[in-house]
């Protein structure tokens, strides 16, 4: 061997030292979407073992649900590069990038697989919006205008309780005598949510509607559904309150 050569040859060893060393994960498969190579970073991120997947058909082990997805048997349907999140079983997920390549004839020979874990990315993210929404709402609940004042043990417990239900979406029921504030209450909870900067709050105080309108006033009614009836029609409360905050009073 010429020196040239054995040069070439220290080239490829040092590279493939590189992409060995590579804290990505990095897998090659040939045309037909068979595991040529893999190294240590991707099993790690992957949690398979080397044995496994070498020489086989990365879209039988998919099919077999060995892994959960791959981006390799598109990259060599579509013959373009193809980026997606993959979420491993044991909880890892990664940011996968596949691009084919191709030899001086343009036939594709390999499909080149990078994949990033991004677990902790994933899960801070998923933090800061938590902190985020726990910000917004700790924002409108020190508003002037929706402060509420407690004067009793009972009552602060009643205000604390009502700023924790504001971050789930879903029916509160208000008991209380007439005079108590159970309208300044539900407009406490809606000043509280995620909804309160764009969505409305809808009053509906139930016994001020007659029974023979109650059904128009909730739902709404076409232009002439009735004697009376406006001739543009009318938007229900109901779909007035849309992803918003419905308050039915005097039920």
């Amino acid at each position: 061997m010429d020196e040239k050569n054995r040069d070439i040859v220290q080239e490829n060893k040092l590279l493939w030292r590189l992409v060995d060393s590579s804290y990505d994960g990095v897998f090659l498969t040939d045309a037909e979407g068979v595991v040529v190579y893999c190294n240590e970073s991707y099993l790690q991120i992957s949690g398979l073992k080397r044995e496994k997947i070498l020489g086989r058909q990365i879209r039988e082990m998919i099919e077999a649900g060995e892994i959960p997805d791959a981006c390799s048997p598109d990259v060599i349907e579509q013959k373009k590069p193809l980026t997606k999140v993959i979420n491993y079983y044991h909880g890892v997920s990664a940011l996968v990038t596949s691009t084919p390549i191709f030899d001086e004839s343009g036939q594709l020979v390999r499909v080149f697989s990078n994949v990033r874990d991004i677990t902790q990315l994933i899960q801070l993210k998923e933090k800061l919006g938590e902190y985020s929404r726990r910000l917004r709402q700790a924002e409108r609940a020190s508003r002037d205008d929706t402060k509420m004042l407690a004067v009793s043990k009972e009552m602060e417990t009643i205000v604390k309780t009502a700023t924790r239900v504001a971050s789930f979406s879903s029916p509160v029921l208000i008991q209380g005598e007439s005079g108590v504030g159970k309208d300044m209450l539900a407009r406490y909870i809606h000043d509280c949510s995620d909804v309160s900067e764009n969505r409305p709050f809808v009053q509906i105080n139930c016994s001020a509607i007659p029974e023979t309108l109650l059904e128009s006033e909730l739902f709404g009614y076409e232009s002439g559904a009735f004697t009376g009836a406006s001739t543009k029609g009318k938007i229900g409360l109901l779909e007035l309150a849309n992803n918003g905050t419905l308050f039915l009073d005097e039920i």
